[in-house]
């Protein structure tokens, strides 16, 4: 029903990459990384996609050209290697953490700024970013529900309290083989949903357990219908559409 999916530097997963506990599906560089050549561009995948993280040096707008120069010499001498720190340049240090070393200044980096705003300014505003939902749940949003169920819950207590009162006294007697069968039926269901959910999805599989349960309770064939039509898809649309919980989509993909 899902895969999980991470989007970082190789560097940081490392670890898990080379153990095999996890598969990369390329870089998002232009070139592959030197301490990675295995693992393939998405340009070289006929994807049109590149973007990588990086870092840069600013100076003051109006900064005199002097000062320019002189700061832009003195970076150009570490990103080349001249300058050694414990024995080690700027680039030894970069590749040894699986890093890029490339370097960009003056008119290539301000370029490679504009390149990398157009394509952030088209990824956040393409039509994926914009189907996902905005609005924001709020603090306060769990707990009114919670306190919606509380006074729903203690309405029918109450209601319940004034029913028992006016029924006869319950023995151990109550206690019915048929009941058992209807316990063990609905522990039926949870086990079955945690089996199959994840394959088939929450809309069938929940879709299922509470027909059958609704079903086996005695209650009509169309009312099962209607209620689990009506009540399934209304759970998932609540929780995995407008609160974002993530429920499995299976088979259906919805």
């Amino acid at each position: 029903g899902g895969v999980d999916l991470v989007c970082c530097s190789l560097p940081e997963a490392k670890t898990l990459y080379e153990s095999g506990q996890v598969r990369c599906l390329g870089v998002m560089a232009e070139e592959p990384l030197a301490e990675f050549p295995e693992v393939p561009t998405f340009i070289s995948q006929d994807m049109n996609w590149s973007i990588s993280g990086w870092n840069g040096l600013a100076l003051p707008a109006g900064t005199p050209e002097p000062i320019v120069e002189k700061v832009s010499a003195v970076v150009k001498k570490i990103t080349d290697g001249d300058v050694r720190l414990n024995g080690k340049s700027f680039p030894e240090a970069m590749r040894e953490a699986g890093l890029s070393t490339r370097y960009r200044a003056d008119q290539t980096f301000s370029a490679f700024l504009k390149s990398n705003d157009e394509t952030l300014g088209k990824l956040l505003t393409s039509d994926a970013f914009a189907r996902m939902s905005t609005r924001d749940t709020g603090p306060l949003v769990f707990p009114g529900m919670i306190a919606i169920a509380m006074c729903v819950i203690l309405g029918c207590l109450a209601v319940q309290k004034k029913v028992h009162a006016l029924a006869p006294e319950v023995t151990g007697d109550a206690v019915t083989r048929q009941g058992i069968i209807n316990t063990a039926l609905v522990l039926t269901g949870i086990v079955f949903y945690l089996l199959f959910a994840e394959e088939l999805g929450f809309i069938l599989t929940a879709g299922v357990v509470l027909f059958l349960l609704l079903w086996k309770f005695g209650t009509r064939l169309w009312v099962c219908a209607l209620i689990t039509v009506l009540f399934v898809p209304g759970i998932y649309t609540l929780f995995a559409l407008l609160l974002r919980v993530p429920l499995p989509r299976g088979v259906l993909g919805w």
